[in-house]
């Protein structure tokens, strides 16, 4: 590993993706916004598509690959709608 991939820890995380539930708001926000910066791809679940958009929109202007999903963990359809 080469200092610069020790000095932004993306060399051991390169390719991995987390799905975070509640993305949208308070702790959910800022693990994808942690994980993302680290360079992990983030799926935002939210239970409204809207909130979605706007938490995706919010990662990427900070230079995140992130992506969204309707996720209600308390509904199993939405869980088992995941890809």
């Amino acid at each position: 590993m080469h200092q610069d991939e020790r000095e932004n820890g993306r060399s051991s995380v390169a390719g991995r993706i987390a799905l975070v539930t509640g993305a949208n708001r308070g702790l959910g926000f800022e693990i994808s916004r942690q994980l993302g910066l680290k360079g992990i791809t983030v799926i935002a679940g939210t239970r409204q598509g809207a909130d979605g958009v706007n938490t995706v929109d919010r990662l990427k202007n900070e230079g995140i690959d992130a992506h969204s999903v309707i996720l209600d963990v308390t509904a199993p359809s939405t869980v088992e709608a995941l890809p």
